[in-house]
């Protein structure tokens, strides 16, 4: 399956730049409506493509790819969300999608679902769910808003056999030099 990106993301120069810097982890810490959310997809997206044109997968690695998407709660999800829906179904790399359980498949060929993206809340109530997965990219979206406490959970999935470890982390600069984002 050729997936063709650039028919649905046009990056501009600050957002190439990015995209074109080799790291692991990536930190934009920017004003708002830069485009932090659309590169963060994009940058997944192109992970995905990655490992799917890569070397095969072990069998047991399931999902052979997997992304987390985590947002401060869920309500802040509705917008990542319905932006995600927006910019990717063209593409026809989304399978079967539950907004109810905040989940969409990729899809690696016709009717394969390679890729598990997944929207987590880091919200306190729900942070001990960040853990206990290896993951190929991680968005943290507004990591202004996360607690360093949600935020020590969530680093460890980045480092786990098989998979890419990439990570996003996104947001506006913090009110106080004290935060962990900061």
């Amino acid at each position: 399956m050729a997936i063709d990106l650039a028919k649905v993301y046009k990056p501009h120069s600050g957002q190439e730049a990015l995209h074109a810097i080799e790291a692991k982890t990536k930190v934009l810490t920017v004003g708002r409506r830069w485009g932090k959310s659309r590169f963060a997809l994009f940058e997944g997206l192109s992970r995905f493509v990655e490992k799917m044109q890569g070397p095969p997968v072990s069998p047991d690695l399931v999902p052979p790819f997997h992304m987390w998407i985590v947002v401060p709660s869920f309500p802040q999800a509705r917008q990542v969300w319905n932006e995600v829906m927006q910019l990717v179904r063209p593409t026809g790399l989304i399978g079967e999608a539950d907004k109810e359980n905040w989940f969409f498949y990729l899809n690696g060929n016709v009717a394969c679902k390679y890729g598990l993206v997944e929207i987590k809340s880091a919200a306190p109530q729900s942070f001990e769910s960040l853990q206990t997965v290896g993951l190929d990219y991680l968005w943290l979206c507004e990591a202004q808003d996360i607690t360093e406490e949600a935020w020590e959970k969530i680093l460890p999935v980045l480092r786990s056999p098989g998979r890419m470890g990439y990570a996003v982390i996104e947001g506006i600069p913090p009110l106080y030099p004290d935060h962990w984002f900061h």
